[in-house]
Formats: C-alpha cells, structure tokens, sequence
C-alpha cells in the first residue's frame, strides 16, 4: 500500500517483492482460494533463509530506485527470525541507496503481538493485513477483530507507520466487504483495498468479476464511503482498468511509473490502480527462487523470466531496470 500524496521520489518506480516462505497455517483452510497456493512452483526446494537474507541485502544495496520492498509469506511470522534479520538491515543500510519503504503482509494476529516492542525498535512503513467474508473461501472471519486489533496496537506502538487491509472481493460478498469497511472507519486504518479474487483459467489467474460486476461494486462502494476519512483503493490489473476507465491521460501517464492510478471523480478518497506490467517495474523473489515479473506472476507455475536467485543477481536486475528507464517511456 502507498498512502495517498506519498513523499517518495518520483525516480522510484521499482515494486519489489521477496517471498520469506511458504509456510501458513490456512494453507489446508484457504487451499485453491489463495492466490499463493495456486502459483507456488510444483516439485521445487525452498531457498534457505540465508539465501533469502542475502538477496534482501542486494535489493537494500541497490535500492534507490526501489520504491516499495514488500515481504509476504505466504505467512511472513512463520519465519519470524528472518523477518526481523530483514528489517534490521533496512534500517541498518543507508537511506539513500535502500528502498523508500519497507512493508509486510500478514494474517497472524500472534505475530504482530509477539513482536510488536521489537518492530517497535525498528518500525515497518506499513502493515497490511487480510480480512475477508466467510464465503470468500479465505480462513476464518473470526480471525478479523483479533488481526486489526493487533496491527493497530502495533500502529499505536510505533511499530508501523501505517496499517493497510485488503479484502477480496467476489460475485457475491459485496455487502460482506462494505461491512468491513464501516468497521474500519475511525478506527486509525489507513487504507482499505479491494481486489476481485482471482481464478486459474487456462493455466492464467484471471479476476472472476467482470468489467460490468467491478463498476457495480465501484458504484456500491462510492454510494457508502465517498468523501468520508477512510482511503479506499480497488487494486485491478491494466485491463480491467481499461475496461472501467475511458480516460487517455490516465494510461499516458501510467506508462513510465510503477502503477496506473484513477481517482473516481466526486470521490477523492477512491482511488483505482494497477500494477504497470511492462519490464523494469516489478518483480518477485518466490520462496523457490525465481525472480518473476508481473505477468509472469499470472501465470500458474511459471518460471521467472528475470531468471533465478544467485549472489549478484539482483543488483544486475537493478541495473537492467535502470537502462529500462533511461529509454524512452513505454508505450500505454
């Protein structure tokens, strides 16, 4: 998450994401629901954490054009002793060379709380949890008021700067979600971010909402929270977006920067964003190793196209994402 009118530079246009595992304890609950379940390499080793420790220190070394360095799990608190190793050395390393912020994304209240006088002592540029319906398919609800209690404990401990909370959203839990986001208002949630959930077709992830499905779900959503204190962001990928937004500037812009953003006119608080697909904005270090780019990531066990982990790797990465920018920008 990035909140709204962020004061990071605008020669930061790298999302980067490293994987610390995968390892959750809903794995057996969310099964074919989770994204991650449904990408994760078949018949691959686990890279070992030093491993994963080393290719962190390349991303903080060869950071400046990074703007965010998420780390997800698939649950980040299973492996709680690399997480911290990760976030010593974000704080460790010199603030220009490292990236603009450093965040995780977790559904495990215990670990917020176990942790939350160390993140204290070396505080996250954002938490993102997950909170989501019971027909979402996705762990428990009642896992929900414990994990937000957690992160904004931790919010108000200084152990994070901001507390983000995604929900999916599906054909039939609109009115689950706009329950959640009542729930969140005034509650100290930076963010509340929606995304359709996604389904393997024909070997791809693809967004089980059609463009019609999403503008009634956008309509719905701005009928309840338009103008009010809660920051909304519906997290699409670039097609879905064209399909909801007849607005040229919007792409013209989006193609030279890490995401594509449209804020719903009359709603200020409502922002529409994707990901820029295109080389040198993004890219993923799964727990296998592969490093994988944004649509490569769609695709249900795909090999990274930016190739595999190796010392070196990723400061060669950075510096192709660097020749990638200094060309002319892309096309939208």
């Amino acid at each position: 998450m990035e909140p709204r009118n962020s004061p990071l530079g605008d020669h930061r246009q790298v999302l980067a994401n490293i994987e610390l595992n995968n390892s959750c304890a809903n794995t057996s609950v969310c099964g074919p629901t989770c994204y991650l379940n449904v990408v994760s390499p078949v018949g691959k080793r686990p890279l070992r954490p030093e491993q994963v420790l080393a290719a962190a220190r390349e991303v903080l070394r060869h950071g400046e054009f990074v703007r965010h360095l998420v780390l997800p799990g698939k649950e980040v608190f299973e492996s709680s002793a690399l997480l911290l190793d990760v976030i010593e050395e974000f704080h460790a390393a010199p603030v220009q060379s490292r990236p603009g912020g450093l965040s995780i994304i977790t559904a495990s209240p215990y670990g917020l709380k176990r942790y939350a006088h160390r993140l204290a002592d070396m505080p996250l540029s954002a938490v993102n949890i997950s909170m989501d319906t019971m027909d979402s398919g996705l762990r428990s609800p009642r896992n929900n008021m414990p994990l937000l209690d957690a992160a904004l404990r931790l919010k108000e401990l200084g152990g994070t700067e901001v507390v983000g909370v995604n929900s999916v959203l599906t054909d039939r839990n609109l009115e689950g979600v706009i329950q959640i986001g009542k729930t969140l208002q005034g509650t100290g949630v930076d963010q509340l971010t929606f995304g359709p959930l996604l389904r393997p077709i024909n070997g791809r992830m693809e967004p089980i909402l059609s463009v019609l499905q999403l503008r009634e779900s956008i309509d719905r959503v701005s009928q309840e929270f338009a103008g009010t204190n809660l920051e909304i962001v519906f997290d699409l990928d670039l097609p879905l977006l064209r399909g909801l937004v007849d607005a040229p500037e919007v792409f013209a812009a989006g193609a030279s920067r890490w995401r594509y953003e449209y804020e719903l006119p009359g709603a200020p608080n409502i922002l529409l964003e994707a990901g820029n697909p295109a080389p040198g904005f993004f890219y993923r270090q799964d727990w296998a190793g592969q490093l994988v780019s944004k649509e490569d990531y769609r695709w249900v066990s795909r090999p990274g196209s930016y190739g595999h982990y190796a010392p070196g790797r990723i400061a060669q990465l950075m510096e192709q994402f660097r020749e990638l920018r200094a060309e002319p920008a892309l096309a939208a």
